[in-house]
């Protein structure tokens, strides 16, 4: 402009294009975060390093109510016995002791019930923000679960050991797996005697019906029905004694797992049916049911027993028909007229038997036998013996593994079971699902697991379920799975080992749990992360690249004219000052003027990107920063450069340049310093530049406050070079800031 008219016109644009790029993906990411966040099962929020929550997903709300507007977790909610656990967890992650910690603890829901939550929590960089995710499952079906397994298993056991019968159980193969005391106690043999012999070795039956043994097994096996039998058997003294014998076999999904046999001391009872004939006092002596009939089935005895069990008195039944008295309870259509034609043929049968009278209903063994006086057949004997309580108990064992699978089949976790053996024993739906693999293909394989899916080896899951079979509990947080059909999939698994009555180990139990759509949720969240930093590490060199262009265009345009106006006045002074002492005055002032304005665009271009970094490097850079830094603010600098040939790339020569101006501006304002210290050095294909002051120190406080921007620009300076940094201060000792970057040479 000269006088009051427009002369010419600059025009500034500048290219905005990569910015607004930049933002519309940030855009996008954060549409895909908020979607993957508030779809989530979990429960979800995100707070900031004060502990106020910013965010939570719907499934945080419905299960636990609106969070308070202060605090991340609500203690006040949180269980009495949990509280002081979640606060020190809490305060620590706060306070950036720990990177991530996962808690298990009680917390009231909506519902005003406390219910069991596995949370985790994990340190987020935001925009430069730092802030937590926390991250909550509901376990407390998972809890509940365990408890009524473990119940069961329990009480199981005890009716087992509580039974006054003889119980033996062996799988499918004939191998003993397991006995009770009672069992032990009427064949004097110890269990290491018992357990894991072949039925056909039990020393109680060498040489003694072995065939009846075996084709027992044999029927069993294949289904079919099995009546109580007698045989004798020989106890570790030597006593013959005389048994009864009940079969019976357990299922697992739809096939035989296991056989269990009850043994019952008849010895004593047959003695007393050899003298009944003789002694009706001997009768009465019998604890079991006597009933005597004439061949038409007319009552002609019916003893005290008998009278115990069925709840009537000899004198009302006496006289009267068997068929009057008690009736029996058919399986089967035309099953007692079947057995009395039997009764006729053969002599005598027994049976397992549900009796009915108008007083009570109860369950016996029974047996009918022929009564034989001067050679032919004079009526019928019944010895029946009151087996109520065992067929609760048979009954009450049939329900709760009934129940047991009935929990397992519905349990969102996958539950397999392996024998000593290692041959699958069980594998529930979840299982199924987890690895796109029928139960089938499992339970009814001789194979081990390992055997049957030979990665598991790789996967280690091999050496873990040995490990469990020697008692461990062995546990596993994450596995990556690749199924046959090229599936992925990743699994937290654990495996237990399954101990019998008497603490030996008989097999074990692997709870899996598909962790697949929170490992993929994690791995979003870091790519996520990586997104953020990288898109920071491209402002921050947008904005180096704009600072290099500001400061060319100063010195080079600004500069130039400051120079020309310098030369006018120069000329001006030499045309007209010796004639004007004032014009003279005049001119020295604006030469004075234009100096002073020359050396403030200087200090301008410097500070916006200093020539020497661009022109000489870095470490001329450092050193004329220092005399800069020195001259300014009088505080003594010493630089100890251990690498003079030092070569690195710009961007981190950039970097480490910036940061030692932010952390000469740290201590200018907050050290109260007097010295600092410099010291860069190559060692191991690594940077190390450490900056040392003797000022009063950084406390823990204003190094980990949210508002600390300079140290927060540093951090991500230095994580997107890959590099590390450590803040150290002591108390009027001073502060030491070390920083290390991989060695990244420029590019020809």
């Amino acid at each position: 402009m000269e006088g009051k008219k427009i002369v010419g016109t600059r025009i500034y644009i500048k290219d905005i294009t990569d910015r607004i790029q930049s933002e519309k993906k940030k855009q996008v990411e954060e549409e895909r975060f908020r979607v993957m966040f508030e779809s989530s099962k979990d429960l979800l929020s995100i707070v900031d390093s004060t502990g106020k929550t910013l965010l939570v997903n719907p499934s945080w709300i419905k299960t636990l109510g609106i969070p308070s507007k202060t605090q991340g977790i609500p203690i006040d909610k949180v269980h009495p016995k949990d509280r002081n656990h979640v606060k020190e967890a809490w305060g620590k992650v706060l306070k950036g002791k720990v990177d991530s910690i996962q808690l298990e603890y009680r917390y009231k829901t909506a519902d005003r019930k406390y219910s069991y939550f596995e949370t985790t929590i994990h340190p987020l960089q935001l925009g430069g923000e730092a802030l937590f995710f926390i991250n909550a499952h509901n376990v407390t079906f998972k809890k509940k679960t365990q408890s009524i397994l473990k119940e069961s298993e329990e009480r199981f056991r005890k009716i087992i050991e509580l039974t006054p019968l003889g119980m033996v159980r062996a799988n499918t193969k004939g191998f003993v797996t397991d006995c009770n005391k009672e069992f032990l106690r009427l064949t004097g043999f110890s269990r290491e005697e018992i357990v894991g012999k072949h039925i056909t070795k039990l020393p109680t039956l060498q040489g003694m019906n072995l065939k009846t043994v075996v084709k027992l097994f044999q029927s069993l096996l294949k289904g079919g029905i099995t009546s109580p039998m007698e045989f004798e058997w020989v106890r570790k003294d030597g006593e013959k004694r005389l048994g009864e014998v009940r079969a019976s076999v357990f299922k697992r999904a739809g096939r035989i797992s296991e056989l269990q046999a009850v043994l019952i001391d008849v010895t004593d009872r047959k003695k007393a049916e050899e003298n009944l004939r003789f002694s009706s006092a001997a009768f009465q002596s019998i604890q079991e049911s006597i009933i005597a009939t004439d061949l038409d089935y007319t009552i002609t005895y019916w003893n005290k027993e008998s009278e115990r069990i069925y709840g009537i008195e000899a004198s009302a039944v006496v006289g009267e028909k068997l068929t009057d008295i008690l009736e029996i309870t058919e399986t089967f259509p035309g099953e007692a007229a079947e057995k009395r034609k039997i009764l006729e043929i053969e002599g005598g049968y027994q049976d397992e038997q549900l009796h009915k009278t108008r007083k009570n209903v109860v369950w016996v063994s029974v047996r009918h036998q022929e009564i034989v006086g001067d050679g032919k057949r004079t009526g019928w004997i019944i010895l029946a013996t009151d087996i109520s309580r065992r067929k609760i108990a048979e009954k009450k064992l049939r329900e709760n593994e009934e129940f047991l699978i009935s929990i397992l089949e519905s349990m969102s976790d996958g539950v397999m079971a392996i024998n000593k053996d290692f041959q699958y024993t069980y594998w529930n739906k979840e299982m199924e699902h987890i690895f796109n693999t029928s139960r089938e293909t499992r339970l009814y394989s001789e194979k081990k697991p390992w055997e049957i899916s030979p990665e598991l080896v790789e996967m280690g899951v091999d050496e873990m379920m040995k490990k469990a079979m020697r008692g461990e509990i062995v546990q596993k947080e994450e596995i990556y799975n690749r199924l046959k059909d090229g599936t992925e999939s990743f699994t937290s698994e654990i495996y237990l080992p399954l101990k019998g009555a008497m603490g030996e180990i008989r097999g074990v139990i692997g709870v899996i749990k598909d962790i697949s759509e929170r490992k993929l949720a994690e791995q979003a969240l870091k790519k996520s992360e990586e997104d953020l930093r990288n898109l920071a590490k491209h402002m921050e060199s947008v904005r180096e690249n704009q600072r290099t262009s500001i400061a060319r265009e100063i010195h080079d345009e600004l500069g130039q004219s400051l120079t020309a106006l310098k030369m006018d006045v120069f000329w001006l002074q030499k045309k007209f000052g010796e004639k004007d002492n004032k014009l003279m005055e005049k001119t020295n002032s604006m030469i004075e003027l234009t100096d002073l304005t020359i050396q403030t665009v200087k200090k301008i271009c410097s500070e916006l990107r200093p020539g020497l970094l661009d022109d000489l490097g870095l470490i001329p850079a450092l050193e004329w920063q220092a005399e800069e830094f020195q001259n300014r603010f009088g505080i003594k600098c010493e630089l100890q450069i251990e690498s003079e040939d030092l070569v690195i790339d710009s961007q981190s020569s950039t970097a480490l340049f910036r940061i030692f101006q932010e952390t000469l501006t740290n201590v200018a304002r907050h050290s109260q310093a007097t010295k600092l210290t410099l010291i860069l050095l190559e060692k191991n294909d690594r940077i190390e530049m450490i900056v040392k002051d003797n000022g009063i120190g950084i406390s823990d406080e204003k190094l980990h406050h949210s508002k600390s921007f300079g140290l927060m620009g540093i951090k991500e300076r230095i994580l997107g070079l890959s590099g590390k940094i450590l803040i150290q201060g002591v108390k009027d000792e001073g502060t030491t800031v070390t920083i290390s970057i991989p060695v990244v040479k420029p590019v020809p």
